[in-house]
């Protein structure tokens, strides 16, 4: 009986963060990198030359769920630009 009671108890204490493991970390890294290149090749079929971007931030927005990435281009510092994988397609 014992046994019983401390599985259901590790199962309790188990399964949260099972389920918002994504949360805990603050998002998956592979889907973050996987992202960045994505991105890398919108730019490069729209015509941009690689190094034309200096700086790509992949975010996970706890609040919404998702993933956005934060731009930032050469020569245009002072601009930021956001990117979520929506817009990509």
């Amino acid at each position: 009986m014992k046994k019983i009671l401390w599985l259901a108890v590790v199962i309790l204490v188990a399964s949260p963060l099972v389920v918002y493991f994504e949360w805990i970390v603050g998002g998956y890294p592979w889907v973050k990198n996987e992202m960045e290149m994505d991105i890398r090749n919108y730019f490069t079929s729209r015509g941009y030359e690689r190094e034309s971007v200096k700086d790509i931030q992949v975010l996970y927005n706890r609040k919404l769920g998702n993933y956005t990435a934060k731009v930032i281009f050469r020569g245009e510092e002072d601009n930021i630009y956001y990117y979520n994988s929506l817009a990509l397609h």
